[in-house]
């Protein structure tokens, strides 16, 4: 007798002209597929090569055979798969492997308990909000894979797959693991990153062949002591979550090879971290760190330490020892200076020590880095000259100096592989480019600063001589003297000389240099202000009162990141001076009161200079005079 279902198998195969043979699957199989094909949106799909047609299902694209049986159904990511899977999948008894990540899945039915023989599931990236209980009864299930969805919880009959190697469900929102999660014996890689996960059941404790557990982007405030039992882990991830402290016994996991704890707040590390002599990645950025334990230079083993924006003000003499390291980070710390011993780390190549407090001569040290490719110490406190061997890095690609006080720079013609070489905001003269600007550099960064000389108050008798030069190097140079800002026609030599000084020379000069070698460059020298004694002050000078009320062009411009900006008023009034961005938004007010007739400067810093009081990005801003009926405005351009 022939049953229903049997019968609906059969017309289903007649009407699409199907010759069953034992090259096919058998007719459960078929009708299985061909109701999984109607419930997800098949005509759809991205991909749905041979469904529904007359060839051979092992043909249809996504599907292996063997034996007569489906064995495998998998889709690679954003195959636009849609809806909930259909109970008929329950009757694909011979699947092994079953991959649907990537799609829109919203639910999967009871009725996947009944695949006993399933060695690999991946439902990853879809929108399942639940799985039924009844995958506890995938025993051989070797990889289960059900990240990015909407899972609240794993159900506790999870604890049953007792051969799952595998497990992740990353980018959930579980905040509780099953106690069951302890039973899985053999589970070899957990990830539950980016969950919402406070604290882990003390059975994980028994997961004693794990070795990659990740946690990262979690909310744990401790390391449960069960995990410093895992002595199989060669991974531990728990960056980005709410650790304060680590106990000791994390030093019993001597296998590990890398270990993550950036974005927590970490204010010590324990002695036993020296114990994990196998580590090879430590990271630990984004912590509260003030030291760095003896014990490091341990950890010889180590191919990547990085420790940035933590509060480092020293660095452990041991830290010599890692002569493997590759890969420093040591940026955004409160670091004054380097051991000696930091010239030990022959091998390291990429060496970030930007954002310190480090003053004084370059570290000489650092010359002895020869496999050096990328270099920076950016924003430090650094003066002087740069050490000669610095030049013949031979393997030097990046070099980021910018935001010190370097004012010598060696030949860089000895780095041929030199690509990137930002120097700005540094006090250098032509003499220091002209060697290297010729050299091919992808990109040579420097930009006009205020570099030469002291800026300084000079009185002098009327009717008395005076003279200011500027010394500035380099072959070709170009010399400009400004008065309060406005060109000084035929001063352009490095010295000015005035044979008689008078009221009318009490103002503020800065010689401005550029180079014909290098023309887009430019110097600016710090100001001079000069006082004519019986006259009054440059900040309010009256010389006869100013008859106009005027605003002048700031100087230096470019500026970075300071710049003086000078102004007449000619009549006694409230008087506002503000810096607005291009769309008309008030970044910093200079000037708000009563003034009286004179002329002043107001320095203007871009270094907490918006409203906010945070640093402005570079781009072009508007200043703008207010004095009476009087309105003025003007552009200036900052440069980082």
């Amino acid at each position: 007798m022939t049953t229903c279902a049997n019968l609906r198998c059969i017309g289903a195969l007649a009407i699409l002209g199907w010759r069953f043979s034992a090259a096919q699957v058998i007719p459960g199989d078929s009708l299985a597929l061909v109701d999984f094909y109607t419930a997800t949106n098949g005509p759809q799909w991205q991909t749905n090569y041979n469904w529904l047609s007359s060839a051979p299902v092992g043909t249809w694209y996504g599907v292996q055979v063997s034996g007569g049986r489906v064995v495998s159904l998998g889709f690679p990511f954003g195959n636009n798969l849609q809806g909930a899977i259909p109970p008929s999948i329950g009757t694909l008894t011979g699947l092994q492997s079953l991959g649907l990540g990537g799609n829109s899945i919203t639910s999967i039915p009871p009725e996947i308990g009944n695949l006993a023989g399933l060695q690999t599931l991946v439902l990853a990236s879809n929108q399942i909000s639940q799985l039924p209980p009844t995958i506890g009864n995938l025993h051989y299930v070797i990889r289960l894979d059900v990240s990015q969805n909407l899972l609240t919880e794993l159900p506790q009959q999870i604890g049953s797959l007792a051969n799952l190697e595998e497990l992740s469900f990353e980018a959930n929102q579980i905040s509780l693991l099953p106690t069951s999660i302890g039973d899985l014996s053999k589970l070899r890689s957990l990830n539950a990153m980016n969950n919402r996960l406070g604290s882990l059941p003390q059975e994980i404790a028994n997961l004693r062949r794990m070795k990659a557990l990740y946690l990262g982007g979690n909310e744990l405030a401790q390391l449960s002591p069960g995990v410093c039992t895992l002595d199989s882990l060669e991974l531990l991830w728990l960056f980005n979550n709410r650790l304060s402290s680590l106990p000791s016994e994390i030093g019993n996991l001597m296998r590990l090879r890398n270990l993550h704890f950036q974005g927590n707040i970490l204010q010590s590390l324990p002695s036993s971290i020296g114990n994990l002599v196998l580590l090879q990645n430590l990271h630990l950025g984004e912590n509260q760190l003030r030291s760095l334990p003896q014990e490091i230079g341990d950890l010889t083993a180590l191919r990547s330490l990085r420790v940035y924006n933590n509060q480092l003000d020293s660095l452990p003499a041991t830290i010599g020892n890692l002569t493997g390291l590759t890969d420093l980070w040591l940026q955004q710390n409160n670091l004054v200076s380097l051991p000696l011993s930091i010239g030990n780390l022959v091998n390291v190549t990429h060496l970030w020590l930007d954002e310190n407090e480090l003053a004084g001569p370059f570290p000489d040290t650092l010359g002895n880095l020869s496999n050096l490719i990328l270099l920076s110490l950016r924003n430090n406190r650094l003066t002087g000259a740069l050490p000669e061997r610095i030049g013949h890095l031979t393997r030097l690609g990046w070099l980021f100096l910018e935001d010190n006080r370097f004012n010598a720079l060696p030949s860089f013609a000895g780095a041929p592989l030199l690509r990137v070489f930002s120097v700005y905001n540094n006090r250098l003269t032509f003499e220091d480019i002209e060697p290297n600007i010729v050299l091919p550099f992808t990109s040579f960064m420097y930009v006009p600063q205020d570099s030469v000389g002291d800026e300084r108050d000079t009185t002098v008798q009327a009717g008395s001589p005076f003279e200011i030069s500027v010394v500035v190097g380099g072959s070709a140079n170009q010399y400009q003297w400004l008065k309060n800002g406005t060109t000084l026609v035929g001063a352009n030599s490095p010295i000015l000389y005035i044979a008689a000084v008078d009221s009318t020379n009490a103002c503020v000069y800065v010689c401005r240099v550029t180079s014909s070698i290098v023309p887009v460059l430019e110097i600016y020298s710090r100001p001079l202000h000069l006082f004519v004694e019986g006259s009054l002050s440059v900040d309010r000078q009256t010389d006869g009162f100013p008859s106009t009320f005027s605003l002048e062009q700031n100087y230096p411009n470019p500026f970075n990141p300071v710049t003086t900006i000078g102004f007449q008023i000619a009549d006694y009034g409230l008087v506002t001076l503000k810096v607005f961005d291009l769309l008309g938004r008030e970044v910093a007010t200079l000037v708000n009161e009563v003034m009286e007739p004179g002329r002043y400067e107001r320095v203007f810093s871009a270094k907490g200079g918006s409203a906010s009081g945070e640093n402005l990005a570079s781009g072009v801003y508007l200043y703008q005079l207010k004095a009476r009926s009087f309105v003025q405005t003007r552009k200036f351009l900052l440069v980082r």
